[in-house]
């Protein structure tokens, strides 16, 4: 008897924290990617007479992976305009705006290009530990072309404030950077370093693979795409990466 009503408790407790939290479920959702279920639970909230900002962020989120990008800015917006001093609602509206400047052509990239980067300085203006933003900026840097101020110290600033907050992140913005700009053996020195941290990551193992391949060391290169492999037999850049090497071998 005790057992059954400490369950009913419990199914009680559940039921009014989802009671207090309508978002709950969406995170939820959002969280195991299950994009049906979240966009089902939002329907009925941004419905309301008076949605929660919330609401239209997370929606802006679904839309976003199901690469309906004009949907999603515009969600985006909704809740930036209704709480314009939350840095989370900026930095997501940059990274939307980046999702769909890569999905237009040049001269569309060039109208996004200042509204994506004012999201994310408006996101860190707003709060200068928040990582997304900062991860935002840095990658703007990164990949935007000079004229759109785009620069390699820039980008590397901002993944050391990365790194300031959350070491390895910024240890791996920084290898990308370098990646990015040709600098591949400070790249496979940035990436040993984050492996070296978690080294049972295979993702890590593959971008020392890639690494190892660009500065034309097919051994090494082989090497860490196989102990990638077998960590995830599911990597697809892995074994395609090694088909290519045993194709130039031959």
């Amino acid at each position: 008897m005790k057992t059954k009503l400490l369950l009913l408790a419990l199914l009680a407790a559940g039921t009014l924290c989802a009671a207090d939290d309508p978002l709950a479920a969406v995170r939820t959702a959002l969280a195991q990617n299950q994009l049906d279920a979240a966009d089902a639970a939002l329907a009925p909230l941004v419905a309301a007479p008076n949605p929660d900002s919330q609401a239209w962020f997370y929606l802006s989120q679904v839309r976003s992976r199901q690469h309906r990008t004009k949907e999603a800015i515009d969600l985006a917006e909704k809740a930036v305009a209704a709480q314009p001093d939350r840095a989370d609602f900026q930095s997501n509206l940059g990274i939307i705006l980046g999702q769909r400047a890569g999905e237009v052509s040049f001269m569309q990239q060039a109208l996004l290009a200042g509204r994506m980067l004012g999201a994310f300085k408006k996101s860190v203006a707003l709060d200068p530990n928040h990582i997304p933003g900062l991860i935002g900026l840095a990658r703007y840097y990164m990949n935007a072309p000079a004229i759109a101020g785009g620069s390699r110290d820039k980008a590397e600033e901002y993944a050391r404030e990365v790194g300031k907050r959350v070491p390895q992140l910024g240890t791996l913005e920084l290898a990308g950077i370098a990646e990015h700009f040709g600098d591949h053996p400070r790249a496979l020195e940035l990436f040993a370093q984050a492996s070296a941290a978690d080294p049972k990551n295979p993702r890590l193992l593959e971008s020392l693979g890639r690494i190892n391949e660009k500065l034309q060391h097919p051994a090494e290169a082989r090497g860490f795409y196989e102990k990638a492999l077998a960590l995830d037999p599911s990597l697809a850049g892995a074994k395609a990466a090694l088909e290519r090497l045993a194709a130039a071998k031959s």
